[in-house]
Parts: structure tokens; sequence; C-alpha cells
């Protein structure tokens, strides 16, 4: 079904609305504005919530289960850090500083309590249904937050499309989101055993925590190193060494586990950097030459970063990921 809607001024453009089935159990709402007079930088659809109406999902988030009265932003960004478990060290200041609302969960940094590395626009509601914003662009819901008696989604852009699935169980409507979108993979079983990072620990080193804890039968499949190849380059002048500590790990039944990310260090791997740069490898700026980002994370990073839509890109990638394996 197809709505089309002047707008009550002149100039303003109309919004053309559809409504219609997409696929088996779902079902596709979708609207796009035009406006001769420009200035138009969202779409919102709102719909009513009744007040015990809950809301889970949304990919990774870690301030709650249930979003009902929260905003949810939808951009992949750092996850956020705030006081957690310390709180209570630093309640002292909430009582001489009422003013400094920077110390509270919702104003974590850098992106609040809901920031995500994994957001997927996706909530499953306890009425039976599941509700999908399917836009590339920056996205958000309000669940009840600012008007108790409604939910909205808007998309920062002109278009906003979506689907509703119809359930009536959320087993259903995961059933129904996972048959387009695609299901995973059931993983290795050494995934689903506790990881250990093994460090920290007074009895010793990396190498004999994992002994002790095949000795004392304490479960463990996966050493979760924090070894960095890319960008930082921590294997430099350690190489011999970090094959014979794997072997070890290896033999005694662990999976051993490292750091890559798509980012040549410029400084740091020099040859590398040019070489992916002579290739065309990164991603460009307007000028056409490698954009340069400076990263903070241990230390300072100037990298660039892999364009994988690049022709070779994944292949070259790959060449250099074999160096761990």
């Amino acid at each position: 079904v197809y709505f089309e809607v002047e707008a009550d001024k002149a100039g303003r453009g109309r919004v053309l609305f559809v409504v219609g089935p997409f696929y088996d159990g779902a079902v596709r709402l979708a609207a796009s504005v035009t406006s001769t007079l420009g200035g138009v930088n969202r779409v919102v659809f709102t719909f009513a919530s009744p007040e015990d109406e809950r809301y889970v999902g949304f990919g990774e988030r870690f301030n709650s289960v249930d979003q009902r009265g929260r905003v949810v932003p939808h951009w992949a960004e750092e996850g956020s850090i705030e006081l957690g478990f310390l709180r209570p060290l630093f309640s002292f200041l909430f009582d001489l500083f009422p003013c400094i609302p920077a110390l509270t969960p919702e104003y974590a940094l850098p992106g609040g309590e809901t920031a995500s590395y994994a957001p997927i626009p996706l909530f499953l509601s306890n009425r039976g249904y599941g509700f999908l914003a399917d836009v590339p662009h920056p996205s958000h819901f309000d669940l009840a937050y600012t008007h108790e008696g409604l939910w909205r989604v808007a998309a920062e852009s002109t278009q906003l499309s979506a689907v509703v699935f119809a359930g009536p169980t959320p087993a259903d409507v995961l059933y129904q989101y996972t048959e387009r979108t695609g299901r995973s993979l059931v993983p290795r079983p050494w995934v689903f055993a506790p990881w250990n990072q093994m460090t920290n620990y007074s009895q010793g080193g990396a190498l004999d925590i994992a002994r002790i804890f095949r000795e004392e039968d304490i479960p463990s499949s996966v050493r979760a190193g924090s070894l960095h190849f890319l960008p930082a380059g921590d294997e430099r002048g350690r190489e011999g060494q970090l094959i014979v500590d794997n072997a070890f790990l290896h033999d005694m039944g662990y999976k051993s586990l490292c750091y890559y990310n798509p980012r040549i260090d410029k400084e740091n791997y020099e040859d590398l950097w040019n070489e992916g740069a002579r290739l065309g490898h990164f991603v460009r700026n307007a000028a056409g030459e490698p954009y340069i980002l400076n990263v903070i994370a241990a230390r300072l990073f100037v990298v660039s970063i892999l364009d994988f839509t690049h022709p070779g890109a994944s292949a070259w990638y790959g060449d250099i990921l074999q160096k761990a394996v």
C-alpha cells in the first residue's frame, strides 16, 4: 500500500509512505521525505507503548536488559567506561559536588552507558513482535523516555525503512529475522569453555598458570592474550619465544588468541604502510591520499585503515594475518 502526503505548507515537499508484506511473517514500513526547501534531517516513526511493554535486544549492551525508559542510539563506537565497582570510593564527591553528573553511569565516557561496539537496531517486545530499523544511517530508539505512552524510532536521514516481525514469540521473531539476515554457524566446542588471560597470578606467568589449571583440573580452553600484532607490533623481537610458548599451550589443549586490527601504523610498520599505500589498499581522503588517523590506546598510533572494497586488499591483509598462524 502506497501513501503520498503533501505538506501543509507550500514548498515543504511530500512524504511517500509504503506498507506491505516483506516476506513470510514480516511487514515492511518505509517512508521517504522530499523537500524543495531542504532542512529535513531525520524521519521518525512513533507507536503506542503500553506501560507494561518491555524492550530487549539492540545488540551488545551493558547497561540493562530491558531498555524501557531509555534512549538507545545505534552507531558503532568505543565502549564507555564509568566508575563501576569503584563508585563507593567516590561517594563523598557526590555529597560535596552534587552538580557533577559526569560521574553517574549515563554520563560514562566517551559515549554514555548505552555506547556499543556492536549495535543492532532490532528489539523484541514482550507483546510478541520484533522491530528492525533497517537503515545504514545513525538512528535511535526513544523507548517511552520522552513520552511515557509512546516509543519511537528516528533515523538521521530523509528515509526510514523498518521491518516488523509478527512473532508471536521471541523465538519466532529471531527465526524470522535470521531467515532473512542469515544464521550463525555453531562455533567449535572450545569457544563455549571458560577463557582466561592467565596474567596477574601470584603463582607465576601465563605458562605456569596454564600448567596449574591442567594439574588442578580447572576448566579453561583459551589463553586470551593481549598481544597486538597490528598496529602495535608487540611481536617484534619476540617471534621465536612466541612460537615456543604457543606450542606449549597447544600441547596442553589451549587455544592462544591475539589481536589484529585492520590498521597499519605508518611509523611502526613503515615498509608495510608504504606497500599498502602504493597498492591503494587504504581508505583515502578527498585528495586521494591515504587517510591518516591518530589513535590513542596504550600509546599514540598513526595509522591508515584497510579499504576492503579495494581490489586485492582482502588478499593482501590475509597474507599479513598468516604471520600469526
